[in-house]
């Protein structure tokens, strides 16, 4: 089961957390998805279909490892993103509010995205 914690760090050290979460994931990409990937077409080239799909099982996993890990970075890089606007920009010239039609497009591409998400890891 995966769960969400926060702790807080300085603004300035956002860039340098963000980089090594981004680090924590070479050794995924380099090594664990190519021998995934090469235990499946072993598995498969022997045609131990249990096997090929334990394997493919473990992949998934991992890929779905991988997508968690990236989409905490970007939520924390959007969140970075918004807050170096809003210091270079003056409070008399940010919105005080969104147009409602810019609320509900970015709710349906919320809600498209968590769909696509869903189907993905069922």
């Amino acid at each position: 089961m995966r769960v969400n914690i926060s702790y807080s760090i300085d603004f300035e050290e956002i860039p340098e957390k963000v980089k090594m979460l981004l680090d924590e994931l070479k050794p995924k990409l380099q090594s664990d998805i190519v021998d995934s990937v090469e235990s499946i077409w072993g598995a498969f080239g022997d045609e131990n279909y249990n096997t090929t799909i334990n394997e493919i099982t473990i992949l998934r996993d991992n890929l779905a490892s991988i997508d968690s890990r990236l989409d905490d970075v970007m939520h924390i890089l959007a969140g970075y993103s918004k807050a170096l606007v809003d210091m270079k920009v003056p409070e008399e010239e940010k919105p005080k509010e969104y147009p409602p039609e810019v609320v509900s497009a970015i709710e349906r591409e919320l809600e498209k995205i968590k769909e696509k998400k869903n189907v993905q890891s069922g």
